[in-house]
């Protein structure tokens, strides 16, 4: 019986080193998805103001035709 539950203990501790991996494996691609959606908010903010800097100097004015 103690075999057992000695055996069972080691199981359990192997699983939750394994979930333990997964979880942190996961905060980072969502630490990565989070910094690249910034990235990506970032660049679409400047792009506008990009055109719109463009659009007020007279060029690509038929973008809004």
């Amino acid at each position: 019986m103690v075999q057992i539950k000695q055996e069972l203990d080691k199981e359990n501790i192997a699983y939750r080193i394994q979930l333990s991996d997964i979880q942190a494996r996961c905060d980072r691609e969502i630490m990565f998805a989070d910094i690249s959606g910034d990235m990506l908010r970032s660049s679409f903010a400047q792009e506008i103001k990009n055109l719109a800097s463009l659009e007020r100097k007279g060029r690509y004015s038929h973008v809004n035709h």
